[in-house]
């Protein structure tokens, strides 16, 4: 739950204060007998009417009985158009609650908090958020029900700005994602159409010269050259397995990140075990570069920081989403601090993943303390239909 703004802590207060005064009042209403007791009632209906808070009583018909002024500045409506109306038929509802949508009858709906917009007297949308306490007698039925509300409009459209900021930020960085994607494929394409063909026959060539060259003082240095070039090649086929796993592409995911598996071990002499449930998981190629690339990281990381004995990589299927677990008994990290993007090797990093987790429809969580290792379970929709 996110903290109350400072800004909102003090008409939060007075809202509930005056919940509370015009429960006095109704109780004291009832007794109305003597004199000291009037001016009690003409003091909690001050406060009442003085509340920044937005105040209104239902009775057991359904009724609204009070609607104090902040009410009416908010709506626009006066309180004698609204008092006698039935709480569900008030004009400024847009919509109507949940908890009035679905309640039949007279009688008083649930206990409820909740928010929504309303739409004014003048046509403009206010987000009210409502909170309903009962007045009991002194049997213990219900006599009123009681809601107080807070506008938060200008709050609301200060999430609502941040919310859409966010969904374009996601969409940019994917965007880019995919714009970096395809310039992998050009340069991978061009490394194996261009450089790597041609570095493949001036091997052949040499070989051929190598051969000739039997018994000459000129066979070590050009056995020497070829063997240069050799590990140009591999170099060169690492770099466009680097640049895009065509593994990935050509045999799908499970493959890949088999593959992926094999090499990190190899890289890093760390033992990484991949497991598979077996199920079917179809991911759309935008989905499967994504989470390749995620669990890349995720080894990079434990290859490089964790320090551990063992890596675990773990797919399986739960409903229509892939779940991903990568785990090691390394030196662990707090997961509680701020992740510092300037600092993520690699330029992909857990901060990046992160950033691309909500555009991607995915989520992640991160189990890990210092000294116990690490668990980090990616979930992500699957393609359905």
């Amino acid at each position: 739950m996110q903290d109350t703004p400072l800004d909102l802590l003090w008409p939060l207060a007075i809202g509930t204060l005056a919940m509370v005064g015009l429960i006095v009042l109704f109780m004291v209403g009832a007794v109305l007998g003597n004199r000291r007791l009037r001016r009690q009632h003409r003091l909690v209906s001050t406060i009442l009417e003085g509340s920044p808070a937005l105040i209104l009583a239902v009775n057991r018909a359904g009724q609204v009985v009070e609607f104090n002024r902040a009410c009416e500045t908010v709506t626009g409506y006066r309180a004698g158009e609204i008092r006698g109306k039935a709480i569900k038929d008030l004009p400024f509802w847009s919509p109507l609650p949940e908890v009035w949508r679905t309640h039949s009858g007279s009688g008083f709906a649930p206990l409820s908090r909740f928010s929504g917009y309303i739409t004014a007297k003048d046509g403009t949308r206010r987000f009210i958020d409502w909170q309903f306490a009962e007045l009991q007698d002194e049997d213990g039925a219900v006599r009123l029900q009681i809601g107080s509300g807070l506008e938060m409009t200008a709050q609301k459209i200060a999430e609502e700005k941040m919310l859409a900021y966010q969904a374009q930020l996601g969409r940019l960085s994917s965007q880019m994602t995919q714009a970096e994607e395809k310039e992998r494929r050009n340069i991978a394409g061009e490394l194996h159409d261009g450089i790597s063909q041609t570095l493949a026959a001036v091997s052949l060539q040499l070989s051929l010269i190598w051969k000739r060259a039997a018994g000459s003082d000129l066979q070590p240095p050009l056995g020497a050259v070829q063997e240069l070039i050799r590990d140009v090649i591999r170099a060169t086929r690492t770099l466009m397995y680097e640049l895009i796993p065509r593994i990935l592409y050509e045999r799908g995911f499970l493959a890949a990140v088999e593959w992926l598996c094999e090499r990190m071990s190899a890289r890093y002499g760390l033992p990484i075990q991949c497991r598979d449930d077996g199920a079917p998981k179809p991911l759309s190629e935008n989905m499967a570069i994504f989470l390749f690339k995620a669990v890349r990281e995720l080894l990079i990381n434990v290859g490089k920081h964790a320090g551990a004995g063992r890596a675990e990589v773990d797919l399986r299927r739960v409903g229509d989403e892939i779940v991903i677990t990568v785990s090691d008994d390394g030196c662990g990290f707090d997961p509680g601090k701020p992740l510092d993007p300037d600092n993520v090797e690699g330029g992909f990093g857990l901060y990046s993943i992160r950033e691309r987790l909500d555009y991607h429809g995915a989520n992640m969580t991160v189990d890990s303390a210092p000294g116990h290792g690490a668990r980090i379970v990616i979930t992500a929709p699957l393609i359905t239909g």
